[in-house]
């Protein structure tokens, strides 16, 4: 698309929306997989781990095959690294694939979204589990070999297609969902207090309302929620806590103006990656730490704090160091690595109240860390 001007002319006035074709969203829903992907490609990849595969290949195959589709599967491990995204275009060349899809969680969907958009191919995403809005959002996180965070890759377009089959993603292990709530709930933390700072841009306040619709519905009925998804039973509880996590959270971060506003917590994830310790535990897990961090560094008074760390000791999210994987024998050093990264990060955080540097950083994760402790103590007594 060309301008007649350029968009530095209009600092208020450009927007990009990046939304799928098509959410779908309700138990078996991957019954209709063929309907929709059809009209995207004729031969396709189908990308995902075994786990993932396995959960949906019975009705997936028997959908495909009413529509005449050709595809083929391709098991994915690791990371979404520049050698699997170089792997999976390869193939995906070699194969003449016209449509690459993937199957599983948040690791699979940056992957396959970077390759669509390497080789010029549409991309369907079919989430297994809902722990992040990778299967939605129009970004690949990209990481090494080994697990950390090396940058971001922005995709052109969101997923064409996303079948959210609730059946599978609610059957899942909780611990997914539960990762991708708190995830979520990171959208209305990080978003809503750069109010404060930006008071009449328009596409911040609508981020805002949205981030603020996924938070009221997912600690609305928190208790319920969490019953209905430790059972494993599709409720509209449970329905949408998973339409929050993908579509929502989704929809937030598909509306980009200008300038970029945002939070602490997503900086610290990138950064712990970093910390080998830290890689057994999920994206949201990690994510919860850092927002008790960002709770700090805003100086929330106590009887806040103690309210939002409440939600996380119901979701049985990490609040302390220990339990993101940096115990006392790498507090020191970890903690030390963290604040230098996360510090570096915080120029791009407006609202906080003061400017931080290291050694402040470095205070304040401890200072994290010993409330985290004190609320766990509370909790068991």
């Amino acid at each position: 698309m060309s301008f007649d001007f350029e968009p530095k002319n209009l600092p208020q006035g450009l927007l990009t929306i990046k939304t799928p074709d098509f959410y779908i969203s309700q138990p078996g829903a991957i019954k209709y997989a063929g309907r929709y992907l059809k009209d995207y490609g004729k031969k396709l990849l189908l990308v995902g781990g075994p786990t993932a595969i396995s959960k949906v290949k019975e009705e997936l195959e028997k959908s495909l095959d009413e529509y005449d589709l050709e595809y083929s599967f391709e098991e994915f491990s690791g990371f979404p690294s520049e050698t699997n995204i170089s792997k999976f275009a390869k193939i995906a060349e070699e194969k003449q694939a016209d449509l690459i899809v993937g199957i599983g969680g948040g690791r699979v969907m940056d992957t396959v979204k970077a390759v669509g958009g390497r080789i010029g191919i549409p991309v369907g995403t079919i989430p297994t589990i809902a722990a992040t809005c990778a299967s939605w959002a129009a970004v690949t996180i990209l990481y090494d070999d080994e697990g950390t965070v090396v940058g971001a890759i922005p995709n052109q377009q969101t997923p064409r297609v996303i079948i959210a089959d609730t059946e599978v993603i609610v059957n899942a292990p909780e611990r997914y969902l539960f990762a991708g709530i708190v995830d979520t709930l990171a959208k209305w933390y990080e978003t809503e207090p750069n109010i404060s700072v930006a008071p009449k841009d328009i596409t911040l306040q609508q981020k805002i309302l949205t981030s603020k619709i996924a938070y009221d519905t997912l600690t609305g009925e928190l208790d319920k929620t969490i019953e209905d998804i430790t059972a494993h039973k599709v409720t509209e509880r449970s329905q949408r806590a998973v339409d929050a996590v993908i579509y929502l959270a989704g929809l937030v971060g598909s509306l980009n103006g200008v300038k970029f506003y945002g939070g602490v917590a997503h900086g610290f994830y990138n950064v712990v990656t970093g910390v080998p310790s830290t890689r057994k535990y999920l994206h949201g897990e990690r994510v919860a730490f850092g927002l008790a961090l960002q709770f700090v560094l805003q100086k929330l008074p106590a009887d806040k704090l103690e309210k939002e760390l409440s939600i996380f000791g119901a979701l049985k999210q990490p609040v302390t160091l220990e339990q993101i994987g940096i115990d006392d024998n790498s507090k020191e050093e970890a903690v030390s690595f963290v604040a230098d990264g996360v510090s570096e990060g915080l120029v791009h955080v407006q609202f906080l109240p003061e400017k931080y540097q290291v050694e402040n950083v470095k205070d304040a994760l401890f200072e994290t860390d010993r409330i985290g402790r004190e609320f766990l103590k509370k909790q068991i007594s």
